[in-house]
């Protein structure tokens, strides 16, 4: 149903067999059936492109389709399996980001998935669980634990701001794992919780406790 022309950005129909566009997003969770359907009778009611039908009701944005776009090119050359096109446009719109940004992400993800795992901040079941639904785990562990909602952006955010403090040298890894932990448990600033790591550990506990009285 969509057809990008890189030269005119504009959206144009494409023929009614080709359904990959709608599978991609349904399939991806990143519109209902209710919407997609809705989209498309106000397609045929209003002779609207259905593109412009999506964006005009704020679905998704001009970058998400031109995601859509792609991997519709990709899988239509054999290059990728809709499995994985589905899951790639699933976090483009999760972390509302391009997919050639997103691909070039990839490495960083699983950096800081190595990082959170050797702080043990996940539990091994959970993530035997995920590595069973995922051939490719061990290649692509972060995107599959964003897929199943394992971990979110906000998460991965804070953890690479750790992970830079232990990279600069300002921490130890320990130290970052720990202000990773703070940071999320309480839901401050990882700045804020490199701070309390600098307190002794009757402080740094008696803070914990008043900020879990008060949350």
């Amino acid at each position: 149903f969509f057809f990008n022309d890189t030269a005119t950005t504009e959206i144009y129909t494409l023929s009614l067999h080709d359904a990959l566009p709608i599978y991609l997003f349904v399939s991806s969770d990143v519109l209902t059936r209710a919407e997609m359907a809705w989209a498309l009778e106000m397609s045929l009611e209003s002779n609207r492109r259905i593109g412009q039908v999506l964006l005009d009701a704020n679905f998704i944005d001009e970058t998400l389709l031109e995601s859509a776009l792609q991997l519709q090119k990709m899988v239509s050359e054999r290059t990728l399996n809709p499995s994985r096109a589905c899951e790639w446009l699933s976090l483009c719109s999760a972390l509302r980001t391009s997919l050639e940004s997103l691909l070039a992400e990839f490495d960083r993800l699983n950096e800081i998935v190595a990082f959170l795992r050797r702080g043990h901040f996940f539990d091994e079941k959970t993530l035997r669980d995920v590595a069973a639904k995922t051939p490719d785990f061990h290649q692509n562990a972060g995107t599959a634990l964003l897929r199943h909602g394992i971990v979110n952006p906000g998460m991965l955010d804070k953890a690479q701001t750790c992970l830079g403090f232990f990279r600069s040298g300002k921490l130890t890894e320990q130290q970052a794992i720990d202000a990773f932990k703070h940071s999320h448990q309480m839901r401050i600033s990882p700045e804020e919780a490199t701070r309390l790591i600098n307190w002794d550990a009757q402080n740094l506990h008696g803070e914990h406790e008043l900020l879990g009285k008060t949350a």
